[in-house]
């Protein structure tokens, strides 16, 4: 099994239906959740044993940002975010080809600059996938 690096891993956004991307600079930390939902269908004549099919599948993908507001990256984000779009994601553990990718597109939920008082400027922000989404391998 290949160890690969977290510093590796990239995400890239697109506001122009994934034509452009721009890689996001800055990201210190990233994580991607997706899930599935679990649909309980137990009836009289299950016997002893719950029963569950498949639901419905959702995922988030959670920022934390070096602030710079000059990159076109966290630009993307920081309109999607105010004026409420959906934008394209891209979410590479590492760029290489044939490795997987994530794509979907994404509703910014959470953005929360910060800047303290004795520490560099930050952001954390929450992109909600919106519809469907794929793993892929990168071309």
């Amino acid at each position: 099994m290949t160890k690969i690096a977290g510093r590796l891993g990239r995400v890239a956004v697109s506001s122009d239906g994934g034509t452009t991307f721009f890689e996001v600079a800055g990201i210190t930390d990233m994580s991607l959740s997706a899930a599935q939902a679990e649909l309980n269908a137990t009836a009289h004549d299950s016997g002893q044993f719950e029963e569950f099919i498949s639901g419905r599948k959702d995922a988030t993908l959670d920022l934390s940002l070096l602030w710079d507001e000059d990159d076109p990256g966290q630009n993307v984000i920081t309109e999607a975010f105010t004026s409420a779009t959906r934008i394209d994601v891209r979410f590479r553990m590492q760029e290489k080809l044939t490795a997987v990718e994530f794509l979907a597109k994404a509703i910014v939920t959470g953005y929360s600059p910060s800047a303290p008082n004795d520490d560099i400027a930050t952001a954390d922000v929450t992109l909600r996938v919106s519809g469907d989404y794929s793993f892929a391998s990168q071309v």
